[in-house]
């Protein structure tokens, strides 16, 4: 029953959920959440009015939708040498010309997993990831030594 009455009469619901909250259409819908499962009242739209204006006020609608101020983000940090930069962006050039087993290793140590635990879950030998680890740091390395010979 909930269902049809709000359905037929959703544009006034919204109507007068706006003199309550600038969010009307959440108010009807966790309104309309809220009372699904009462039974149809014999004057639902006072009842769901009445609904709308206790939620709005004091219910859980008002404590759910408070506005909040947004913490100010921390001054971006100006680094005028840029070299750092340059080899984080050489290293991902470098990880993404990889093979995928050595891309996915890295990239899970880098994201700070446990290699251990890889291998445990993964049913890999550690030895294999570790090496594919080293493997990868050392090609790494050169190339970043090779490039830092050329620059020079």
């Amino acid at each position: 029953m909930w269902d049809r009455f709000v359905t037929d009469n959703y544009e006034y619901l919204v109507k007068v959920a706006r003199r309550h909250t600038p969010d009307a259409e959440d108010l009807v819908a966790h309104c309309y959440l809220r009372i699904i499962d009462k039974r149809y009242m014999e004057k639902p739209m006072g009842y769901f009015c009445t609904a709308m204006y206790m939620e709005a006020t004091r219910g859980q609608f008002k404590s759910i939708y408070q506005l909040q101020d947004t913490p100010t983000p921390p001054e971006p940090i100006y680094d005028p040498d840029i070299t750092l930069s340059i080899r984080r962006e050489q290293v991902e050039l470098i990880i993404d010309r990889l093979g995928w087993f050595d891309k996915t290793v890295i990239k899970l140590y880098l994201d700070g997993y446990n290699i251990s635990e890889v291998a445990r879950e993964s049913g890999i030998k550690p030895a294999t990831l570790y090496q594919s680890l080293h493997r990868t740091k050392k090609i790494i390395q050169d190339v970043i030594r090779i490039q830092s010979k050329e620059v020079r």
